[in-house]
């Protein structure tokens, strides 16, 4: 996880030498490391734009409006923009300014002070209110958002008090109690009945592909019990079950890289908005391509050490030359493999679907995960 990080003050030289010293952290979806890019002699019009673009989330110590003008030129998706953070060059207060929910700035803002020992301060109403928030609760699951446009009548309904409706195809682990503002729903038919009567309530659906919510999608949509006037409908979710392993040589060209990787999915029938995460060895954590494949499309990136890569049992390809340059075997089999063992419910459920098939400096490999829904 990049993060870029800069200060106007030599208190806040002084606050950024402290917090570069993490390098871990850990966040609902995973332990991640963190590579902190500081900002040198560059404009911070030319730094945030490089940024913005390429980090995963954007650190300001000083004044917020300074951060909140330097963002404003790039702001454009609440679902793919990175976080971003401000802090005051005391060191008191920690504040969380975009993407707080989807984009993590909620959860390293929370990090970020507990290091320094700052208050954290969250603006979000689901969190000020400690309500359950929809697209938090999405991202945790690794499940993908078919209508973002619905998330905020969906937290505007239960920030009312109102209660939500959630049926899903996926199972729950045991245990997971639902919370007060959510009501579950044993079949979808009552759903349609009460929608066709012209009751306004809000649904959470969950689908076990994105084929399938786009179809359910679509019928309501065709019944007309969907559409920009019905509020406030329901948000449809999807599972994200694909990991893709993937491994490649230093330097590869990034775009040879996103395209090989689309003709790879599309060669075994996978669609690409169901993939959760990439997955590879530690060493490759500031490769561009990979980097770039991961903010464009969307997704996870997850690394491990050739030590863990190494420890996962299974039959995996074997090459000397990346055993003697990495220090494992394989990247793309066993990192596919060993991340989809750690997000499934049950680590025996994981699969490696693909082997690994390697082109012009890339290899890839696909694992599905199976992970039941939890609160």
């Amino acid at each position: 996880m990049e993060i870029g990080i800069c200060h106007f003050s030599p208190k806040g030289e002084r606050l950024e030498e402290s917090l570069i010293c993490h390098t871990d952290f850990r966040e609902e979806s995973g332990e991640k490391k963190l590579c902190w890019m500081r900002r040198r002699k560059e404009s911070l019009s030319d730094w945030t734009a490089y940024a913005f673009s390429h980090f995963d989330a954007l650190v300001f110590i000083g004044a917020a409006g300074i951060a909140i003008r330097a963002i404003a030129p790039f702001v454009r998706d609440k679902l793919l923009d990175p976080a971003v953070i401000c802090m005051d060059d005391g060191g008191r207060f920690v504040i969380p300014l975009l993407s707080g929910h989807v984009g993590g700035a909620n959860a390293l803002a929370k990090s970020l002070a507990g290091w320094i020992h700052a208050t954290p301060v969250l603006t979000t109403s689901t969190d000020g209110a400690r309500a359950f928030a929809c697209d938090l609760w999405a991202k945790k699951n690794g499940l993908g958002i078919l209508n973002r446009e619905r998330i905020q009548a969906i937290s505007s309904s239960i920030l009312r008090d109102e209660k939500v409706g959630v049926w899903s195809e996926i199972g729950w682990e045991e245990g997971s109690a639902l919370p007060g503002e959510l009501v579950r729903i044993d079949h979808i038919q009552s759903l349609l009945q009460a929608a066709g009567h012209g009751e306004e309530k809000a649904y959470l659906l969950v689908f076990d592909s994105y084929a399938r919510a786009r179809g359910f999608a679509d019928h309501l949509t065709m019944a007309g019990l969907e559409g920009e006037r019905k509020k406030p409908g329901c948000l449809i979710l999807y599972a994200r079950p694909y990991i893709v392993g993937i491994g490649c040589r230093a330097g590869v060209d990034t775009d040879r890289v996103s395209l090989q990787y689309h003709a790879f999915l599309q060669k075994h029938g996978i669609d690409p908005r169901e993939v959760y995460a990439l997955a590879t060895v530690d060493r490759k954590a500031k490769e561009k391509a990979l980097l770039a494949l991961h903010r464009r499309e969307g997704i996870e990136l997850f690394t491990r050490s050739p030590e863990e890569l190494m420890a996962v049992q299974g039959d995996f390809h074997h090459s000397d030359f990346v055993m003697q340059t990495l220090g494992c075997d394989n990247v793309c089999e066993r990192a596919a493999l060993l991340l989809a063992k750690d997000l499934s419910s049950e680590e025996e459920s994981a699969q490696l679907l693909v082997q690994r098939e390697a082109k012009e400096k890339v290899t890839f490999a696909v694992a599905r995960c199976k992970k039941l829904l939890r609160i």
